[in-house]
This record gives C-alpha cells, sequence and structure tokens, in this order.
C-alpha cells in the first residue's frame, strides 16, 4: 500500500519514490547539460575572439573569471554525459543528476560573484537556484545540502571579489534569504511530487484492485452460471437470467423416461459412502452422455433413479425412438459399469407419453421438475419392468413398431390407472439401424 510515514516527508515505499526522483533528475539534467555544453561552448569561442579588456582593469579580472568558469562548465558536462551515458541503473544517474546540480548551485554562486566586478550578480544567483528548485527535486538531506553549497559559493566569492565588506555583507545576507526561499519552495515542490506520487499509486493500486475484483466476480459467475446450467436445462437457465419468474410450462405429448437400478438399497448398505458415491458418479455422468447423444433432456436423479424427457420444447413421433435408443444405451452403460466394478448391476427402465406440467421450484435451491400422469405412468412401469427390461405403454409401442423389436404385450395393473396395455422393447431392427 502506498502512503506517508508518520512525519508526512517520505512516502511509505521510499525507496521506489527515491527511485521515480532520481530518473526524473536525470532525464532533466541531461538534457539541460547539453544545452550548457553548447552555450558554453560557443562561449569558450567568444572568448577567445574577443579582446581583452585593459590590464588591471575590473572588466579585464571578470573576463579572466568568466573564462576560468566556461572551461569549468564546459569539463563538468562533459564529464556529466559520459557518466549518464555509462551509468547502468536509475540510483547511478540520480547521483550523477546531484552532483551536477550541486557543481551548478557553487558554479552560479561564483558567477553571481564574479559579476559584482561590473554588476548585481546576485539577479544570476538567484536565477540558478530557482532553477535548480523548480526544475530538480531531491530528498531533505540532498536538497538543503546543495543549497548550502551553493550559498558557500556565493559568500565566498563576495568576500573575495565584492569592492567593499559592506557590498560583501549585504549581498552575502541577500544571497542567504534567497538561498532559504528557494530551499523553502524546493520542499514545497518536493511535498507537491510526494502526494502527487501516493495519489498515483493509490489509484494504481486501487485499479489493481478493482480489475481483480472483476475478475473475481466474473470467475464467480461464470462458476454460478456452469453451476446453474449443471443443475438445470439450458433453456431454463436462460429464462433465469432474463429474470422471468415464476417459470411453469404445460407441455403435450412428451415422451418421459424413468430409469431406476436393480437391488439399490442393498448396494448402498454394503459399499463405504465415498465408493457409493464415486460408482454413482460414474455410472450418472454415462448417463448423462448417453441421453445427451440420444437428444433426450436430463430433469433430475431421485436416488439411484433418473428422470429424462424427450419432446421438449416441439414433441414429435421421433422421440418415442430417441427415448428407446437411450434406454438401450442406459442399459449397456450399466452393464460395462457392473463389468469394471465386479457388483451385481441390473436397470429397469420405464416410458410413457402424455401430457406433463414443468416448472422451476425454490428460490435459493432451484429445481426443474416435471409433474403429471406421463411422469407416474413411467415411474409405475420402471418398478413393474424386470431387471434389465424397458417396459413402455402402448401409444409409444405403436411409435416403435417400425424400428424396434418389442415383446408381447402384456396387461399390467398400474396403481391409479387401473389395467394397461405395456410392452417391452428389444433390440433396434436391422432394417432401421442407420449405416455407420
Amino acid at each position: 500500500m502506498v502512503g506517508r510515514d508518520d512525519d508526512g516527508g517520505r512516502p511509505e515505499n521510499a525507496a521506489e519514490f527515491r527511485t521515480e526522483l532520481a530518473a526524473s533528475a536525470a532525464q532533466r539534467l541531461r538534457g539541460f547539460a547539453w544545452l550548457l555544453l553548447i552555450l558554453h561552448a560557443g562561449l569558450l569561442l567568444h572568448d577567445f575572439w574577443t579582446s581583452p579588456a585593459a590590464v588591471g582593469t575590473p572588466e579585464r579580472r571578470w573576463q579572466a573569471h568568466l573564462f576560468t568558469l566556461h572551461l569549468w562548465m564546459l569539463g563538468a558536462c562533459t564529464l556529466a554525459l559520459a557518466a549518464f551515458h555509462w551509468s547502468s541503473s536509475r540510483e547511478a544517474k540520480g547521483r550523477v543528476a546531484y552532483w551536477l546540480t550541486a557543481f551548478f548551485l557553487g558554479w552560479g554562486g561564483v558567477l553571481a560573484g564574479v559579476d559584482q566586478l561590473i554588476g548585481a550578480g546576485i539577479t544570476i544567483y538567484l536565477a540558478v537556484h530557482l532553477g535548480a528548485a523548480l526544475f530538480v527535486t531531491f530528498e531533505l538531506v540532498p536538497a538543503l545540502s546543495g543549497f548550502a553549497v551553493g550559498l558557500v559559493a556565493f559568500i565566498g566569492a563576495e568576500i573575495v571579489l565584492a569592492p567593499t565588506p559592506a557590498v560583501a555583507f549585504s549581498q552575502a545576507v541577500n544571497g542567504a534569504g534567497f538561498a532559504l526561499c528557494c530551499a523553502i519552495f524546493s520542499r514545497m515542490l518536493y511535498a507537491t511530487k510526494v502526494r502527487d506520487f501516493v495519489q498515483r499509486r493509490t489509484i494504481a493500486r486501487q485499479h489493481t484492485e478493482l480489475v481483480a475484483t472483476n475478475e473475481r466476480l466474473e470467475a464467480e459467475r461464470a462458476r454460478s452460471d456452469h453451476l446453474l446450467r449443471a443443475a438445470l436445462p439450458p433453456r431454463i437457465v436462460e429464462r433465469l437470467q432474463r429474470g422471468e419468474t415464476p417459470i411453469a410450462d404445460a407441455h403435450t405429448g412428451l415422451v418421459i423416461l424413468w430409469a431406476d437400478l436393480c437391488k439399490f438399497t442393498q448396494l448402498a448398505s454394503s459399499l463405504p459412502p465415498d465408493e457409493l458415491v464415486v460408482l454413482l458418479d460414474e455410472l450418472f455422468s454415462r448417463f448423462d452422455a448417453v441421453v445427451q447423444r440420444a437428444g433426450l433432456e436430463k430433469i433430475k436423479t431421485v436416488g439411484d433413479g433418473y428422470l429424462a424427457v424427450a419432446g421438449i420444447p416441439l414433441p414429435t413421433d421421433a422421440d418415442a425412438v430417441a427415448a428407446a435408443e437411450a434406454a438401450a444405451g442406459l442399459h449397456v452403460a450399466v452393464a460395462e459399469m457392473a463389468t469394471h466394478h465386479q457388483r451385481d448391476l441390473l436397470l429397469r427402465v420405464g416410458i410413457a407419453r402424455g401430457e406433463v406440467a414443468a416448472g422451476v421450484l425454490g428460490r435459493d435451491r432451484l429445481l426443474y421438475d416435471l409433474w403429471g400422469d406421463a411422469v407416474n405412468v413411467a415411474t409405475r412401469l420402471e418398478t413393474a419392468a424386470a431387471p434389465g427390461e424397458t417396459l413402455v405403454t402402448a401409444d409409444v409401442a405403436r411409435l416403435l413398431a417400425r424400428t424396434h423389436e418389442l415383446g408381447p404385450t402384456i396387461t399390467l395393473d398400474v396403481k391409479g390407472k387401473g389395467a394397461m396395455l405395456v410392452h417391452s422393447v428389444g433390440a433396434r431392427k436391422a432394417a432401421s439401424r442407420t449405416p455407420t
């Protein structure tokens, strides 16, 4: 987290802030060094071509000092640019920038003293210090030490070159006041940079947190959507996401398939819970694949019971064939599981056709279910079927007559329905098989 220390003078992550200051100082001083290098190269040429003043005059002394100062500036800028070029880190470049700034302040102080020979050099001194305060920012100790260098150089030059002690004292007092003002201004800019740094890092952190939160929300939404689609049919999920409520539909001509394992109670009592759950999970996963391939829609599982339906949203006569194919696939899946797990597993299946009501129940734990006479009949047929057998109602049998082998007509006493004619479904007829 980015913030401020108790003294309010430095961000908590001071190393990063210091590196940023160093990079900024190096970038500005490098360009300024190039400017001064070109400028003082021209000034040196001017010094060579300018006729010297008369010997012993203040102008002659002024020219000599300026020539020396121009040479020093040219050399310092050359060395600084070479150091900027060869420095491999921001910290090293920042140190070069600091020493170059201290040189500029000292150089400006000496130049201001030299200018006392012919004019008011305090203006140059003030300009150099204001420039340093405005364009280059360092921490407290480096900044104050740099301004101290400039002040000492200025006072020394005034003592040596001022025409009278009174002028030297007056200018030294003025220089000290200017240096103090520039130092204060520098600290104000430093505080502004700290505040800007903290704000930028805070915004960056908040942006990162916001992105992470959005990613978590998106992942959670995707996970919830996946779980919802795993528990409910996709068409129902889409209606729920559109805000439709309540969801209640009436369907006619649906083909209902109900499958149930034989002797499941005995099997459950003989297996540890974890093994039983693994077995059922693998079995129902196979059932899901079979039902999906046949074009049916899984509705729910209840214990070892499995309910699926064909004909939503548009029922056709081919739904009965799809349900019979799904039933055959379920029997095959159970047989394979029995062989693999060395268990006595057999399945009973009942298939009926008719009108049903469908809808979503619950608020926190949603359940999509079917109700109606066809569902009850399919359940009764499954209960009456022999292990490994599929029983269908007479109307379903008529739809399967051309495609599947059917057993003889059986009169079955169905609870709540009385006597019903049913058939067992065998293999698909060879003439109706789709070539592979």
